[in-house]
């Protein structure tokens, strides 16, 4: 049965009220695309799909809070009085209880409740702000995450390695930084790699520091915990060939090195350059200085030998042989006459007897009287 004059007038006059009163009320609509190029969404409404603006928290000619919107959202729209144009109030929230019985029953997703007066922004990359009620900041990228904490009195940060890079860093090179935590290299310029040692990643602690005058290159260049080169090599002792656990290098205007190195089972090694002539000094003003060794003590110089004491000095080995310097003196032997007797001996011999090459010394001799008499009178004493 076709349709009354009546009837299709009523019909035209409904639809005509709908449409006016998308102009009159509030309405939602449908995100059905989002172009952050242009900062455009694709608005689907049930009298029209067209693209509309962002409708960002706030923008200013020189400051800005913005977020870019996600696909299927929902959208609260009205018609602007002075120019009868759709725009974005708001975004609709949904399912919000839900969320928040997930994450607090199920542990799933990252939607916390929140006490009156917090704040948290998140985006889907799981890059995160949490301001508390309380005096506490989080900021969180995934499992990287740093923390101020008043009710506690600390700050902290949590991350497999730790960066500080200065002014004169270059992207793609280790220098003017200083790195803790998991050892990371870079094999280009944007490329990087993770070594391992003996399966596991490798960690340590770096410190690298440019000079700016470029003379030397570098002030120093310090390794702790497993050390591994530039290359992402594991480096050895320079004696031992173990694996080091510390390499300390300090460089000189002429770019020499100072190197220090520990390996894993204690062997250390001090290196100086050509250029320090002066050698060390050790100041112990008050204490003293003992060794404790297990092998051997070796001294090698290409020059002389000085010691300088206010009292005795006294060297023993594990027999009978003894060595003392004091008051002027030198003691040999277990009963510290030795090296006298033997003196004392000496010339009594030769003033007996001739022995080819040397000729004929006698009591006549005029110096011999002088040695034993000065022999005589330390004999048996020190």
């Amino acid at each position: 049965m076709a349709e009354t004059k009546e009837q299709l007038l009523r019909q035209a006059q409904n639809v005509q009220k709908q449409r006016a009163s998308l102009f009159d009320k509030p309405f939602a609509g449908h995100i059905s695309g989002v172009n952050y190029l242009t900062e455009k969404m694709t608005v689907v409404t049930p009298a029209q799909t067209r693209d509309l603006d962002y409708a960002h928290p706030y923008v200013g000619l020189n400051s800005w809070i913005r977020s870019s919107v996600e696909a299927t959202l929902k959208p609260l729209i009205i018609y602007r009085g002075d120019r009868q144009e759709p725009a974005v109030v708001r975004y609709l929230q949904e399912k919000n209880s839900q969320r928040i019985l997930d994450y607090q029953n199920s542990k799933v997703g990252v939607y916390r409740p929140l006490r009156p007066g917090e704040h948290e922004i998140h985006s889907t990359g799981y890059a995160q702000a949490y301001y508390s009620s309380r005096a506490i900041q989080e900021l969180r990228a995934g499992i990287i995450k740093l923390w101020l904490n008043q009710d506690e009195l600390e700050s902290g940060q949590k991350s497999p390695l730790h960066i500080r890079q200065f002014q004169d860093n270059s992207s793609g090179t280790i220098g003017d930084e200083i790195r803790e935590g998991v050892v990371k290299r870079w094999t280009s310029a944007v490329k990087t790699i993770f070594p391992k040692i003996n399966g596991f990643f490798a960690k340590e602690i770096l410190t690298k520091l440019k000079s700016f005058s470029g003379n030397p290159t570098f002030f120093l260049y310090k390794r702790e915990g497993q050390v591994v080169n530039d290359a992402g090599v594991a480096e050895t002792h320079s004696i031992t060939a173990k694996p080091l656990r510390l390499k300390h290098i300090y460089y000189t205007p002429d770019n020499s090195q100072v190197a220090v190195e520990l390996d894993e089972i204690g062997n250390f090694l001090i290196s100086l350059p050509d250029s320090a002539t002066n050698g060390g000094v050790l100041k112990i003003p008050q204490g003293g200085l003992q060794f404790q060794l297990g092998g051997d003590f070796n001294i090698i110089g290409n020059k002389g030998m000085k010691a300088l004491f206010q009292n005795e000095v006294s060297i023993e080995g594990s027999g009978t042989a003894k060595l003392k310097f004091g008051n002027g003196k030198i003691a040999y032997g277990t009963s510290e006459t030795e090296l006298v007797d033997i003196i004392s001996q000496l010339l009594d011999t030769l003033s007996q007897d001739t022995y080819a090459g040397f000729g004929a010394i006698s009591t006549l001799n005029a110096k011999y009287g002088i040695y034993k008499s000065q022999i005589d009178a330390i004999k048996g004493t020190l």
